[in-house]
């Protein structure tokens, strides 16, 4: 008990380092591919669709996350990965602060765990 109690402390001071660091982080992200991208504006994830007329944003939520750190746990024999996730609704509130395993990230069963009450557009990629 002691031990987990430990590493919660640990991961707990972790994740008060990583909010500061984010804090610094700029609001407005756009993560570019060929054809595509997916940008923040406004508290929103989009999806950015290069045309040859123009550029279509299709907004996919209406929040954001992040992954603010991760923690690798190591006890002698196994290792884990763990993402520390934080996010904001696009009314600006701030969200619950998670510690998960990374395995689980893409499953997004995180988004619930979160208190949102968001607006999930689509899940899927182009």
């Amino acid at each position: 008990m002691a031990e987990n109690n430990n590493i919660l402390e640990q991961l707990q001071q972790w994740v008060i380092e990583a909010n500061i660091a984010a804090e610094k982080a700029s609001r407005q992200t756009i993560l570019e591919d060929k054809s595509s991208s997916y940008a923040v504006f406004d508290g929103c994830y989009y999806l950015v669709k290069q045309t040859a007329k123009s550029d279509q944003q299709i907004r996919l939520c209406n929040f954001i996350a992040e992954i603010v750190s991760e923690v690798t746990k190591h006890d002698g024999e196994n290792t884990e990965k763990y993402f520390c996730i934080r996010g904001r609704m696009n009314d600006g509130r701030e969200l619950a602060e998670l510690i998960i395993p990374a395995h689980q990230f893409e499953q997004c069963d995180w988004v619930v765990e979160m208190g949102i009450t968001t607006t999930n557009y689509c899940w899927t990629t182009p």
